[in-house]
C-alpha cells in the first residue's frame, strides 16, 4: 500500500488504550501507526495488546478502504445512455404528480375533519348557547378561558355524543343556575327540559322581592 500521509485517530482508541502500561501503549501506537501510514502488520506484540489490536484493526481497515477510494478519485459516476433520464424513465414527471395527489389527499382529511366538527356541534344553536355560558361567566366574575372553552365542549361530547339537542339543553341548564361547568341532565331534565326562549343571560336582581306566584 502506497504511503499515506495522514489517518484518523479516533478517541476511542485513546479511551482505550489509557489505561494499559506504558510499555503496551508505546507498542499499540506504533502498531497503529505502521499499519496506517505503511500497511506494516505489526509483528510479536504482548499478550496484553494483541486483543486490543484484534479490536481496533478492523476500523484501521475500513479507513484505509475509505482513503484509497478518496485517492481513485471518490466514488465511480454512474454510467449514462446519453438520453436524457428526465424524458426515458418518467420518474421525474411522475413526482410532480405524486405531489399533487398528496395535494389531494390533504385537503380530503381537512373536509372529513371540518364534517366530524359540523356534525359534533351544530354550527348555529350550539355556537349561540355556548357564547351565551361564556357571558354568564363573565357576568358572575368567573370569566372562562379559550382552553376552559375546549373542556366544556369535551365534555359535553363524552357526556352526549351525537346528541346536539342535550348539549344545547346541558349548557341552558348550567346558565339558568349560573353554574360555572357543565353536568349530565337528569332523567326529568331529559324528558322536559326545554331551553329558555330568552337566551340571553340576565343575572338575578338581589333588591327584587319575589311575589308567591313567581316563586
Amino acid at each position: 500500500m502506497e504511503n499515506r500521509q495522514w489517518f484518523i485517530f479516533y478517541y476511542s482508541f485513546f479511551e482505550a488504550l489509557s489505561d494499559l502500561p506504558a510499555e503496551n501503549k508505546l507498542e499499540l501506537y506504533e502498531a497503529i501507526a505502521q499499519y496506517s501510514f505503511n500497511g506494516n502488520e505489526p509483528q510479536n506484540l504482548t499478550w496484553i495488546s494483541v486483543p486490543m489490536w484484534k479490536l481496533i484493526r478492523p476500523q484501521l481497515d475500513a479507513n484505509n478502504k475509505r482513503y484509497l477510494d478518496w485517492c481513485k478519485g471518490g466514488r465511480p459516476k454512474k454510467e449514462t445512455s446519453g438520453f436524457d433520464e428526465k424524458i426515458t424513465s418518467g420518474f421525474e414527471n411522475e413526482k410532480p404528480k405524486e405531489k399533487e395527489k398528496e395535494k389531494v389527499k390533504e385537503k380530503d382529511k381537512e373536509k372529513i375533519k371540518e364534517k366530524e366538527k359540523d356534525n359534533n356541534h351544530p354550527s348555529d344553536e350550539f355556537d349561540e348557547a355556548l357564547n351565551e355560558f361564556i357571558k354568564m361567566r363573565n357576568q358572575i366574575k368567573k370569566p372562562i378561558t379559550d382552553k376552559w372553552v375546549e373542556l366544556v365542549k369535551d365534555k359535553l361530547n363524552k357526556m352526549y355524543p351525537d346528541k346536539k339537542d342535550l348539549q344545547i339543553k346541558c349548557l341552558y341548564k348550567s346558565i339558568e343556575n349560573s353554574w360555572q361547568w357543565v353536568f349530565a341532565l337528569s332523567e326529568e331534565d331529559i324528558k322536559w327540559y326545554k331551553p329558555p326562549t330568552q337566551k340571553k343571560f340576565i343575572p338575578p336582581d338581589p333588591n327584587k322581592v319575589l311575589s308567591l306566584n313567581e316563586l
